[in-house]
């Protein structure tokens, strides 16, 4: 993780990211629309953050960011009847350390 300052109160940060992702989903068979099922599949992901963290000279601390994570696995079935594709994910937060 980089700050962009070392000192102040609050500051923008950007960091890399490697984890582990479960992704769940859910939807129409592709051979019977009218019936639903799930799929359910865990893998590594690489990703970035980036955003600004407030109030670095108290203990605790409030953070507000930006993350893209791309999975290095596509989800799917075991018969392909739901999903089979790739799905990065993208979302917005707030995180508090205390």
């Amino acid at each position: 993780r980089y700050s962009f300052s070392a000192d102040a109160a609050a500051s923008g940060f950007l960091g890399a990211q490697l984890g582990l992702e479960h992704q769940w989903l859910r939807g129409p068979l592709r051979g019977d629309p009218s019936r639903q099922d799930s799929a359910n599949r865990t893998g590594l992901f690489v990703g970035v953050r980036g955003g600004v963290e407030l109030f670095r000279t108290a203990r605790t601390r409030l953070e507000l960011f930006a993350q893209v994570n791309l999975p290095l696995f596509r989800a799917r079935d075991e018969e392909g009847d739901v999903v089979k594709q790739w799905f990065p994910t993208a979302r917005v937060g707030v995180a508090l350390g205390l």
